[in-house]
């Protein structure tokens, strides 16, 4: 299911050579990146390395596939100091209903190592959230240090399984 790290290094090589000046690195659980043996980590080591490439960025990140090997690959300039994590909601029950394999205590984790080693941001929200549980994910961010939180909304497909929950 993953592409060979030296497919990746030779696409993002030809990428620079056509100008381009950023790469986003993203899927279906990232963090689960293999390649004979290699991971995640080995292969963005290896473009630091390999690449001319400016500026990296890690997306759709789970809690749990946030490694200390790779915060410490941010310490590299070329690393956007970004995080897109796919923790959809800082409660348990809910993340236990969207059928996610981490707990709230376990985003709060990783959360907070990222803002202990690398500066970024938290965006959270969560398609059809209540009122409610709105105000415990904003609490839930305000405990992390110096966070700010900005507050997004995702629309509703017809037919979509989102389009028949009931609210979170």
């Amino acid at each position: 299911r993953s592409l060979p790290i030296s497919k990746l290094v030779e696409r993002v090589k030809d990428l620079y050579n056509q100008g381009f000046r950023e790469v986003v690195l993203t899927g279906v659980h990232i963090g689960d990146y293999e390649d004979d043996g290699k991971s995640l980590e080995d292969l963005v080591e290896t473009l630091l390395l390999e690449t001319k490439m400016p500026r990296i960025r890690l997306t759709s990140l789970e809690p749990i596939e946030l490694t200390d090997r790779l915060l410490d690959l941010y310490e590299d300039d070329k690393m956007c100091p970004h995080f897109h994590m796919s923790i959809q909601r800082a409660h348990s029950g809910t993340l236990l209903k969207m059928k996610r394999n981490y707990t709230a205590l376990e985003v709060e984790q990783s959360l907070q190592k990222i803002q202990d080693r690398v500066p970024a941001e938290p965006l959270s929200g969560a398609l059809t959230e209540s009122v409610r549980r709105s105000s415990s994910r904003l609490s839930f961010t305000a405990r992390l240090r110096s966070a700010e939180t900005v507050e997004t909304r995702s629309t509703v497909r017809a037919n979509s399984s989102a389009s028949t929950s009931s609210r979170l």
